[in-house]
């Protein structure tokens, strides 16, 4: 391979870009590409390990059904509750995957600028690399509303199809792999590709219609761990004080 500038490099990059804020203090500025709170992308996934490499794949259980619906359930792989976040920084599209608490936070902010999309947020990063007790803040920068932005296809408008496409998280950030194919990767540590498809099934996105739009499995979830899913924060203007905070940790139930 022929040497290339850091620029260059960057027209090697197929795949999706990830937002995150690496070291206490960093902070950034981002317009979240979401309306309201059925923009919410809510799934409960397990990670495996594929031909050395890491995937994340869709559990094929619904909520509340038995461990036997999914074979990595049964094989106690750990279930993670992930929030999947699409949002536009310094002019390109990313994901910022969070733990399942951010819902709540993301929620209110959802209630409170409508839409969403048309507001600058600022976002904070308390604690060092790797402290697992970081937490993220939230500020509304009231300069950076664009009251032409109705919604988030206004800031896609600019991107081509291929762009938008590489921010998909179903099928695209977590596989979705069928019952026989993830019963033979217990067996032999690969995906079959015979039949290989990603398969329109029970696991999509959890249901937005239930109470307080709070998806299915977050409440089953809260319920356990005793969180209290009804708080409230009162948003306010960049005064140094945050919309809201974040713990940085990931959930797993089984």
């Amino acid at each position: 391979m022929p040497k290339i500038t850091f620029e260059e490099s960057e027209q090697y990059n197929q795949g999706s870009s990830f937002f995150g804020l690496a070291d206490d203090g960093d902070t950034a500025q981002v317009n979240f590409l979401i309306d309201n709170e059925r923009d919410i992308e809510v799934y409960a996934t397990h990670k495996i390990d594929v031909d050395g490499s890491q995937q994340t794949v869709n559990c094929l259980r619904e909520p509340g059904a038995p461990i036997s619906d999914c074979p990595l359930c049964s094989a106690k792989h750990g279930v993670s509750i992930g929030v999947y976040v699409k949002l536009l920084h310094d002019g390109k599209l990313k994901i910022w995957t969070r733990g399942k608490r951010f819902y709540e936070r993301i929620k209110n902010l959802c209630r409170r600028y409508k839409p969403l999309a048309s507001h600058l947020i600022e976002i904070e990063r308390s604690g060092k690399k790797g402290d697992q007790n970081t937490t993220y803040d939230f500020y509304d920068i009231a300069d950076g509303f664009d009251k032409s932005i109705k919604s988030k296809d206004d800031l896609l408008a600019d991107f081509s199809d291929e762009e938008i496409k590489s921010i998909e998280i179903f099928g695209n950030i977590i596989k979705d792999y069928s019952f026989e194919q993830l019963e033979g990767y217990l067996d032999t540590g690969t995906i079959s590709q015979e039949g290989d498809k990603q398969v329109v099934r029970r696991n999509r996105k959890y249901d937005r219609d239930s109470r307080d739009d709070v998806p299915q499995v977050e409440r089953r979830v809260a319920k356990r761990q005793n969180i209290d899913e009804t708080s409230d924060e009162e948003p306010r203007k960049k005064t140094r004080e945050p919309i809201a905070s974040d713990t940085d940790e990931e959930e797993e139930v089984y």
